[in-house]
């Protein structure tokens, strides 16, 4: 699996929680572009492949402006997964590498990650209970939580990585 143990550890997570917990899970992840070029040639061989559906898109604020992302809807080892993808291809490109984890590109994906989890449950109307931030990527996502939902949810920070 391209995603090394952070992929096996969202899989595996997402399993455990509904199985063992009786709590509904889903996982909120990038698709990269050149993982669907290359092993698929295009979005909707992706699709297909996995029996998935583009949902919505989302305008998810950066900046003073927004950029749309693709949100698209399969299911993984019976996991729900909404898989986030930028058809500019400018974020969300390559896993560690473009854009380089150290470049600007790379923060603007820190903020379309979590942000854009926050965005999923408002457009779908569903409201998580837990929401586990993993990984640099996703470390604005408690910030957002207290600042835009402070009255509306209670905040539950699982800290990994330290």
């Amino acid at each position: 699996k391209r995603a090394g143990g952070q992929g096996v550890y969202m899989e595996h997570l997402s399993w455990a929680l509904s199985y063992h917990a009786g709590i509904a899970s889903f996982v909120v992840a990038p698709l990269f572009s050149v993982n669907v070029k290359q092993d698929y040639g295009t979005l909707d061989r992706f699709l297909d492949a996995f029996d998935g559906k583009v949902l919505m898109e989302i305008n998810v604020p950066v900046g003073l402006g927004y950029l749309p992302l693709k949100v698209i809807y399969v299911e993984q080892e019976g996991a729900p997964v909404f898989l986030l993808y930028d058809e500019s291809e400018r974020f969300f490109v390559e896993l560690y590498n473009i854009p380089h984890t150290e470049s600007l590109g790379a923060y603007i994906e820190a903020i379309l990650l979590p942000y854009a989890a926050l965005l999923i449950q408002e457009e779908l109307g569903i409201q998580f209970e837990v929401l586990h931030f993993n990984d640099w990527q996703t470390a604005y996502g408690p910030i957002f939580l207290k600042e835009l939902y402070k009255d509306k949810k209670r905040l539950r920070f699982i800290l990994t990585n330290l």
